[in-house]
């Protein structure tokens, strides 16, 4: 069951409305999944004030008059420690081949592209609620605002080498990189990654490419390649940061670098940046 409740009057929020309609269908779609069974999904909104309080306890947040759109559900919920960290992109809780572990942080993603906020509370058995605050702003605004989530969140059709020898992350990336329209292929290290890309030589248009990894890594992946078949589209990953890929060689050529657990917007942005370059 659906319910909609709307308080009268709403503010007036600065907000493109299609990122809006993408950031409910992802909690939706979160929702649906929590209730297997069925269940109630309840989606309100109101005007709210956010005080200092409520600032402090929650970093991220800003005071002031808000426009709130919560969604609940009455799913299966989550614990405290599924709970923090829900927000970071491939964490799921779905069995394999269910779910991207996409879709919150893409909700957290475009909601602070909007310039909002998130604040979630969950209890195991009990469901999920899901706040967005956008800020009111004093009249509708003029011109309308641009509509950037659309260029965020572009895909193409390109042909991605993704290298990663984390399998939960390289079979979720791959989940996302082809639902947004790439042709990926895969590889758990270097040296695999180094026979795939002679066996379609001139047919991969990038490389994303983790630095540390077992018998060759991203750095000598990059000069095997680029030696081999000259400028080479490349994204290094790591988890480790930059000062520790720095030493590892990553970050001595002019190449992207991402850390992990990337935001879903930077990642697909720095793909799309880099093969448009």
């Amino acid at each position: 069951m659906i319910e909609i409740a709307a308080a009268r009057p709403v503010a007036t929020v600065r907000i493109d409305p299609r990122t809006v309609e993408q950031i409910l269908l992802n909690l939706a779609t979160n929702a649906r999944d929590a209730m297997p069974d069925g269940g109630t999904l309840r989606i309100a909104v109101e005007d709210v004030t956010l005080d200092a309080a409520y600032v402090t306890a929650h970093p991220g947040a800003t005071p002031g008059a808000h426009v709130c759109v919560t969604v609940t559900d009455s799913g299966t919920g989550m614990d405290e420690e599924t709970r923090r960290h829900a927000f970071e992109p491939f964490f799921t809780t779905k069995p394999s081949g269910k779910g991207t572990g996409l879709g919150l942080p893409m909700v957290y993603g475009l909601t602070k592209q909007q310039h909002g906020f998130v604040d979630l509370t969950s209890t195991p058995g009990r469901g999920t609620v899901v706040r967005l605050y956008f800020p009111a702003v004093a009249e509708a605004p003029h011109p309308p605002p641009k509509r950037v989530s659309t260029e965020l969140l572009r895909g193409g059709s390109e042909t991605i080498l993704l290298v990663e020898d984390d399998t939960p992350l390289r079979t979720s990336a791959h989940r996302v990189l082809t639902a947004f329209g790439y042709t990926v292929l895969t590889a758990e290290d270097g040296l695999v990654a180094l026979g795939i890309y002679r066996a379609h030589h001139g047919r991969i248009d990038l490389v994303i490419s983790d630095v540390v990894m077992p018998r060759m890594g991203g750095p000598q992946l990059y000069e095997a390649l680029s030696k081999e078949a000259g400028p080479v589209k490349f994204i290094f990953v790591s988890g480790y940061g930059g000062r520790y890929a720095k030493a590892r060689g990553a970050l001595g050529h002019a190449i992207p670098f991402l850390q992990k657990p990337w935001q879903l917007n930077e990642f697909l942005t720095t793909v799309r940046r880099v093969l448009d370059g």
